[in-house]
């Protein structure tokens, strides 16, 4: 899933998809794009759908999350769609079907990046029957990448409740800007990395924080 981060207008950040595998577009496995879907007229009415609007606080209490997810599970708790946060098909088909039409899909290679704004619409691409024979036949079992999102510091997290890690760690966190949230906590969820920044503190953060997920994974869960 993504994060919510709510950004004033034209401040909405850059996402970073980098291929860590070759991943040709005849085979997918990789990311498809909807070009310029950041300003569709069909936008909101997908954000609707979704309940994943970027542009305005809707920030929803855990029962109301909670029933959505039940809405997108199985009577045997199975996801109805392997991407139930993302899958906008199973929500409004006609707008899965807009945003289809643009779609661009790259024959990446290893070490290719995407750069996008943030708010564009994508989606993970499964490999094709054809693909999965393609990787299998290169001992690829999985395919992988690394993805990082750039935004603000004056972006603000909405309120309501959320599996994001630093509410997760401290619920106050909600409706707080990043770098309120960095300046005040007492682990860097979200580090400066522009202008400048210490990689030795970067890392040393980065540890603390990965030490932290056990914990604030099993709170999610309750």
């Amino acid at each position: 899933g993504q994060s919510l981060f709510l950004t004033e207008e034209g401040m909405d950040g850059v996402n970073v998809w980098i291929a860590l595998d070759d991943m040709p577009s005849a085979y997918q496995g990789s990311m498809g794009v909807a070009p310029r879907s950041h300003k569709a007229e069909w936008r909101h009415r997908a954000y609707e759908a979704l309940g994943q609007n970027r542009t305005q606080d809707g920030g929803k209490s855990k029962e109301e999350v909670i029933r959505k997810i039940q809405l997108q599970t199985k009577s045997d708790g199975k996801p109805k769609s392997k991407y139930p946060t993302c899958d906008i098909a199973m929500v409004d088909a006609e707008v899965r079907e807009m945003a289809e039409s643009t779609k661009k899909v790259f024959d990446l290679k290893r070490g290719d990046v995407i750069f996008a704004t943030r708010l564009l619409f994508h989606r993970t691409l499964p490999a094709t029957d054809d693909g999965i024979r393609y990787y299998l036949e290169r001992n690829v079992e999985h395919l992988s990448r690394y993805s990082i999102r750039y935004v603000p510091g004056t972006a603000q997290l909405p309120t309501g409740w959320s599996v994001e890690w630093s509410i997760l760690d401290d619920e106050k966190n909600a409706g707080r800007s990043l770098d309120s949230i960095s300046s005040k906590g007492k682990r860097l969820f979200y580090p400066q990395v522009w202008p400048r920044f210490d990689p030795k503190s970067l890392q040393e953060e980065l540890e603390n924080m990965a030490a932290a997920l056990p914990d604030l994974a099993k709170q999610a869960q309750t």
